[in-house]
């Protein structure tokens, strides 16, 4: 059984039951915490959404608008589609389901486009369904379809109150069918539908490598200090303190997280922390565990120059200006004013920097073209450029006026705008986001946290060079 997923095809009742068994057959298994209720309340909610159907975009809305897409309807589109596509999906697999539950799973895991207690801290009225994703997934808190139904539609879809509460009674309808007529054969495993052949038979050794010989003699590898660096990396990341997230039973630091499964039970995973430095200790194996070659040997071939990386902190008129996060208690403007969660609940992919009511000059951390300067609603007057030396995209938001003109190469340090308040009812300041796409800059995805990319070690002190 394949997927419905004609583009833009409403699907009928039967069909999207069809595609809600595709939900269940791959969520549903011993080795995914998804329980059968909360599954059923994943498509209900999609009924609503997409009516199951992956390949729906927005109603009324061109590709090029980047509106919502998907089984849940991701918007704009781009969250999900530079996702799967950095992930290597192919288009036809972005617009079939296994991808998009995939991406689930993603969200899950890493605890985002959830917002736990959405009902109350989107609009205020009473205190609902104060869990995390994972607490969704599993169906800790022990709720039935119905009630289940609603807290994803308050906490993850999160629509207009009034539309919400309209559509609610519908979606739980269709919940409450799938939950009642799917085949909830639980699978033991994933199969394996493309298994890897039977090897070839290994050849004899030849005499000059013997295979009882250790593999660091052989090649000159230092493989065991290798080994135990690692096995101190992945030490360290084990035993580093969990800290307990709000109210709920969910710990977390940098690399693990830990969730409350029963009374007496608890489950800890790693996150892409933990493996990022596994990968990037592999990454340095070569240069870092390997001798240098032979001095007699031939010279390798001179490579091509590389581009002519300059990076800078990020200054302003009147000098370097930021402040580091973990200063500021939580709800301070300060910190809301970083990259993250906000107190308020909501997302912020940039990093502030206060005027003091003066329009300063800025300057460029980055050598690069700049790609976007216009003007944006909520961001105000932008100026987006395009990196030499890395594979992200600096942009400069709230600007009173441009220095530097769509086109022109800049170097870092380069006056380039004016700070201002434009976009909104702001004080005097500069938003700065650092994304891997220029279409990129509202995901969690495809952001990272400025200050680490500006190298801030306290107030006002970077580890990069001045400009």
């Amino acid at each position: 059984m394949s997927w419905i997923n004609g583009y833009q095809v409403w699907l009928t009742e039967p069909q999207s039951l069809q595609n809600a068994q595709k939900v269940v057959d791959f969520l549903y298994t011993d080795v995914k915490d998804w329980s059968k209720e909360s599954i059923a309340a994943l498509v209900g909610n999609m009924r609503h959404e997409s009516s199951v159907n992956p390949n729906m975009y927005e109603y009324g809305k061109a590709w090029e608008d980047n509106r919502g897409f998907g089984l849940v309807q991701w918007t704009p589109r781009s969250k999900f589609w530079d996702w799967g596509g950095a992930l290597g999906y192919t288009e036809a697999d972005l617009r079939s389901g296994d991808s998009q539950l995939a991406r689930m799973e993603y969200e899950v895991e890493n605890n985002i486009q959830y917002l736990a207690n959405g009902h109350q801290r989107r609009y205020g009225k009473g205190t609902k369904y104060n869990f995390s994703f994972a607490d969704f997934r599993a169906n800790m808190p022990q709720l039935n379809v119905n009630q289940l139904t609603e807290a994803f539609m308050w906490n993850y879809e999160g629509p207009n109150y009034t539309a919400g509460a309209n559509s609610l009674a519908a979606r739980q309808a269709f919940a409450n069918k799938a939950y009642a007529e799917l085949d909830w054969t639980r699978g033991g495993t994933i199969a394996d539908t493309d298994p890897e052949p039977t090897p070839p038979p290994q050849p004899e050794p030849t005499p000059e490598n013997d295979p009882d010989e250790p593999l660091d003699a052989m090649v000159g590898i230092d493989l065991l200090t290798f080994i135990q660096e690692l096995n101190d990396k992945v030490n360290n990341m084990l035993t580093a303190d969990i800290y307990k997230v709000g109210s709920s039973d969910y710990y977390k630091n940098e690399y693990l997280k830990l969730t409350q499964q029963l009374t007496n039970m608890y489950k800890i995973k790693a996150n892409t922390n933990f493996f990022q430095v596994i990968s990037q200790h592999f990454g340095n194996f070569n240069e870092s565990y390997i001798p240098a070659p032979d001095p007699n040997a031939p010279p390798p071939p001179v490579p091509e120059p590389a581009p002519d990386v300059k990076m800078f902190p990020l200054r302003i008129e009147n000098g370097v200006n930021f402040f580091v996060r973990d200063d500021w208690g939580v709800g301070t403007l300060q910190r809301n004013m970083t990259y993250g969660v906000r107190s308020t609940g909501a997302d912020h992919f940039g990093y502030d920097i206060g005027g003091g009511g003066v329009k300063h000059t800025v300057y460029s951390v980055t050598s690069g073209t700049v790609v976007r300067a216009n003007y944006a609603n909520g961001i105000g007057n932008r100026m987006t450029i395009d990196n030499d030396g890395d594979k992200y995209f600096l942009e400069y938001g709230h600007l009173d006026s441009f220095i530097a003109k769509v086109g022109d190469k800049v170097t870092a340090g380069d006056p380039i705008a004016v700070m201002g308040q434009t976009g909104g009812n702001y004080a005097i300041h500069l938003d700065i986001k650092i994304a891997t796409s220029i279409s990129g800059f509202y995901s969690w995805d495809t952001t990272i946290d400025p200050e680490k990319y500006l190298g801030v070690v306290s107030d006002n002190q970077t580890s990069l060079s001045q400009p």
